[in-house]
């Protein structure tokens, strides 16, 4: 079928592709995914979000971490975190194999809060 053959050479390219690499810590597969992926989980699955480390990147922020003094990347908030750490202690995955983040569908809201705090905590640029 078309369709597949379309979804085979996404895959492929998706596989050799440098681009979108936070992305694909969590997605590995690009087919259709059956969750809903709002703002928030866009931004933490491609760090492209209100993250110390992302407007460090762009020149918009002069320091790119966190204020409890690591790094501010989209992953040290759900994984790493002091300030996230009542939200990230309901996360139910595997913390050596990060695609597993998103088998427990509950995880998905978790996600969600912690980002839509980041959201609200750091500073507007």
């Amino acid at each position: 079928m078309l369709r597949d053959e379309i979804v085979k050479i996404w895959q492929q390219r998706w596989n050799a592709s440098k681009n979108g690499r936070q992305t694909a810590l969590y997605i590995k597969n690009v087919k259709v995914h059956q969750h809903s992926l709002d703002r928030y989980l866009l931004q933490f699955l491609t760090g492209h979000g209100r993250f110390p480390y992302y407007f460090h990147k762009f020149g918009l922020a002069a320091d790119p971490n966190c204020t409890c003094g690591l790094l501010g990347d989209a992953n040290h908030y759900i994984f790493h975190c002091p300030l996230t750490l009542r939200l990230r202690k309901k996360l139910r995955f595997d913390s050596n194999q990060p695609e597993t983040l998103f088998h427990n569908k509950e995880n998905f809201g978790i996600t969600r809060d912690i980002v839509s705090w980041v959201c609200k905590t750091v500073p507007q640029i």
